[in-house]
């Protein structure tokens, strides 16, 4: 790459042409790049890469119920959230104690709960007004198998699916205009704001930034956690003490405790059957991926 200053001038952007005899390049708009020393260097981007696996390396976390959790300063970016979207997780309780939490979006102040009450899912939801809206699970929850776990709001309207039922999970109403509350604190998964462990089996985390209309992809993991709508893709076979979120913020997470583990809840992602290079209106790159039997546009970048 060119030195910075080749590209912008000593004082202020370049008036006069380059000694290459190309155009001037101060009005050009240089993407994925980022400043080492005085030169450009090109931002790699992130490639996920389907593969079979025999070795079975894709894992989840097996929490202990005592002091074994994950957590980071939350990403507002991710969980300030508006009026459309959905939450998802897989998780299996190896016992149901009140206030078992999966998620705490905010431990100080939080906007989304997910926790354990009476062997019973229960979603708390809180807006900017501070009023909290409550889900609770039909069904109990299982010991014996992998729940998953969808939340989504369009407008005033929200839905609690629990393997993939309206009728096992719940819905319920807020306010219409009004966002969630801005959590403050730490994102954690696997325990509350207080004291409250989880016990049993976290596999992902993901946000998406519409409301999807079935949660029939529960058990395959995102082959795009790298798209716009997708503002969290957190995997929990985590890497020396790291969570690592694939999406586009890269919010990690730390992992306290040495949480075991074990084989994943659900499976990689569904074989890609069609790739087509494109571009949108703004004509950055975008990557149309046929998987499963979804349709998937993915950021190129």
């Amino acid at each position: 790459m060119r030195s910075l200053t080749k590209v912008f001038g000593y004082a202020g952007l370049n008036t006069r042409a380059d000694a290459t005899g190309l155009p001037v390049v101060h009005g050009t708009v240089v993407q994925d790049m980022r400043v080492v020393g005085k030169d450009l260097e090109q931002r790699l981007g992130m490639v996920r890469v389907g593969q079979i696996d025999l070795g079975n390396k894709i894992k989840g976390i097996d929490c202990n119920g005592t002091d074994e959790y994950c957590a980071n300063a939350i990403d507002t970016r991710v969980w300030a959230m508006g009026t459309e979207f959905t939450v998802e997780m897989a998780v299996a309780a190896d016992t149901l104690g009140d206030s078992e939490a999966v998620l705490t979006a905010g431990s100080t102040t939080p906007a989304i709960t997910i926790d354990l009450s009476s062997s019973k899912w229960r979603v708390r939801i809180v807006d900017s007004a501070d009023a909290t809206t409550t889900l609770t699970s039909t069904d109990n929850a299982s010991t014996s198998g992998t729940d998953t776990i969808q939340i989504t709001r369009v407008g005033a309207d929200l839905t609690f699916r629990l393997n993939n039922s309206v009728t096992s999970g719940d819905t319920g109403t807020m306010t219409a205009t009004t966002s969630l509350k801005t959590p403050v604190g730490d994102l954690r998964v696997g325990r509350s704001g207080s004291t409250e462990y989880f016990d049993g089996t976290i596999d992902y985390l993901r946000v998406f930034t519409y409301a999807k209309t079935d949660h029939n992809d529960r058990l395959i993991r995102l082959p795009n956690p790298r798209s716009s709508y997708v503002s969290c893709d957190m995997n929990f076979s985590y890497t020396g003490t790291l969570a690592y979120d694939k999406s586009r913020y890269e919010n990690h997470l730390i992992v306290t405790g040495a949480p075991s583990k074990i084989a994943s809840l659900c499976h990689n992602a569904a074989p890609v059957r069609a790739l087509s290079m494109g571009v949108d209106s703004s004509f950055r790159k975008q990557l149309l991926i046929v998987s499963g039997s979804y349709y998937y546009i993915a950021a190129v970048g």
